[in-house]
């Protein structure tokens, strides 16, 4: 058997909202208005488990994600945008990295490298090439150790510059 609230709301839909009488529409409005602020305020909480931990014990909280529907598309969706611009940031920051590699190769410190390591390939070639007098040795191993000196440095200096 329906309340009198429930009885009030059908009339007052009826005569009010379908039929167009005024003073039964505010009615419909208050019997209404009232039953979706209650649902409004109403708490949705569904209690799923309940036991009591004992000390030391743990309890673990997962959410898993949906793989169907339109909700699981909306989802591999958004993992595809963020992937991609993840990936599009990691080749900027590389590029600028080499960007910045370049230009300090190019730099005077560069420059010094490959030359002392040019003047050590000269002199290991003509130690081959004339014999290893201690003369030459000495030397072809002073222009070795200069060329990882400066190469060492060069390292250093990428390194203090993030790259």
């Amino acid at each position: 058997m329906p309340t009198r609230i429930e009885r009030l709301g059908k009339l007052s839909v009826q005569r009010g909202i379908i039929e167009g009488r005024l003073p039964w529409t505010a009615v419909a409005a208050v019997v209404w208005g009232g039953r979706a602020l209650r649902w409004a305020l109403k708490k949705h909480e569904e209690v799923v488990f309940v036991e009591a931990l004992e000390p030391g014990e743990t309890l673990v909280i997962t959410h898993e994600e949906p793989a169907r529907g339109r909700a699981g598309r909306k989802l591999r969706r958004a993992k595809r945008k963020e992937a991609k611009r993840a990936a599009r940031l990691e080749r900027k920051a590389a590029e600028r990295r080499a960007k910045k590699l370049r230009k300090l190769d190019r730099s005077r410190l560069g420059r010094k490298v490959r030359r002392a390591e040019k003047r050590a390939a000269r002199w290991a070639e003509k130690a081959e090439r004339e014999g290893a007098t201690r003369r030459i040795r000495r030397k072809a191993r002073k222009a070795q150790l200069e060329a990882t000196k400066r190469a060492h440095r060069l390292q250093e200096k990428a390194a203090r510059k993030g790259l």
